[in-house]
């Protein structure tokens, strides 16, 4: 209830939601028992909050969201810098992010490439690794404020770092970033999130601005929410929560945007010497189509968009009454993502189909 519209749940729908949370806060305590398992690299252990609270609480096909939801009692302004997180909390993050961003890249000729990589900032610190030969990152500010304390930690030959930097206000209006699609391999949302004003506007930028089999990390908990600075719906989420709310900015990105991702998952981040009472530290992230998955995917959902208009046109129903929460079919989303116009999706999409049923029946 804290985040729908009153009365599009029923009292049954919304005791769900609280035994989701009461199983879900379960599962994270209860580590490899409770389906958790060790990530490599950083130490962190994955665990089934997210698929956990979607099978017992399912997203609405429409979005549920009110304007009103996402706006804060004194949101971020040029001279304003989010707290930034305890040292232990920051250590930590960047302990994963060195684990989970990429090591190399290829370009469309087949040649090695840097690693590009953006960060979205508003600590006035930065969590990603730092710039090198393989390793390019951009970091965009929320506010001018966060671009000058992080600057001020910058010396010597690290100013360089700022060469692609820049501040803008991504918080509220300015949620267009001025990058060609898909050119970067990752992008990093260290605990801004609950500040976005337009977060689905965000998001699907974001799924613009990603390459096939790129990923977004979005970082939540580690620190108390600032209660001011935050969207009202987010006052006293726990981090639990706050994953579910994330999931459903992917589920509504892909209905919008054909953005298709796949492989979301959760982790929860070890924390050394964390203060008593300090949220836990959660990382989620999910990993953009592509290649033959993405074809795979862009066949199932033509297919299915076929059969929707072949059942509307039988029962006389406009075009639009239904639609699947999944995915949105409309035209040219074959060209821009595999190449090739919609007439040579199909001819491919056959022969794909036709040979995947021998191996099938074998």
């Amino acid at each position: 209830s804290w985040c729908l519209r009153p009365g599009l749940r029923s009292e049954r729908a919304m005791r769900s939601t609280r035994v989701a949370g009461r199983l879900l806060l379960l599962c994270a305590g209860a580590g490899t028992a409770a389906g958790a398992g060790s990530a490599p690299g950083d130490g962190s252990r994955a665990i089934r909050l997210f698929e956990n609270m979607k099978r017992m609480s399912p997203y609405p096909v429409d979005v549920p969201y009110m304007d009103a939801s996402f706006i804060a009692c004194n949101p971020l302004g040029p001279a304003c810098v989010l707290e930034t997180p305890p040292p232990g909390v920051a250590e930590a993050l960047r302990k994963h992010l060195r684990a989970v961003l990429p090591r190399k890249a290829t370009a469309a000729d087949g040649t090695a490439r840097p690693v590009s990589v953006l960060e979205v900032c508003a600590c006035g610190d930065s969590y990603a690794p730092r710039s090198s030969r393989n390793l390019r990152v951009t970091h965009v500010h929320l506010t001018e404020a966060s671009l000058r304390a992080y600057a001020a930690q910058l010396n010597g030959g690290r100013q360089k770092e700022l060469d692609f930097d820049f501040a803008q206000d991504l918080a509220a209006a300015a949620t267009v970033l001025p990058f060609a699609d898909s050119c970067f391999d990752a992008v990093v949302l260290p605990f801004c999130a609950p500040c976005l004003e337009r977060p689905l506007e965000v998001w699907a930028e974001v799924n613009r601005l990603l390459v096939q089999d790129g990923a977004l990390h979005t970082i939540v908990g580690g620190c108390p929410l600032p209660v001011d600075r935050v969207g009202a719906m987010w006052t006293g989420m726990p981090p639990e929560t706050q994953l579910y709310v994330l999931g459903s900015y992917l589920f509504y990105t892909d209905a919008a945007t054909d953005g298709w991702y796949e492989d979301v998952d959760v982790q929860e981040l070890p924390v050394w010497r964390a203060a008593p009472g300090t949220p836990p530290l959660l990382a989620m992230t999910a990993r953009r189509l592509g290649g033959q998955a993405l074809f795979r995917r862009r066949i199932e959902s033509d297919r299915a968009y076929r059969r929707e208009e072949e059942e509307d046109s039988r029962l006389g129903r406009d075009r639009g009454t239904t639609r699947s929460p999944l995915f949105t079919a409309k035209a040219g989303v074959s060209e821009r993502w595999l190449g090739i116009s919609d007439p040579q999706f199909d001819e491919a999409a056959n022969a794909y189909e036709a040979a995947e049923q021998p191996a099938a029946v074998a």
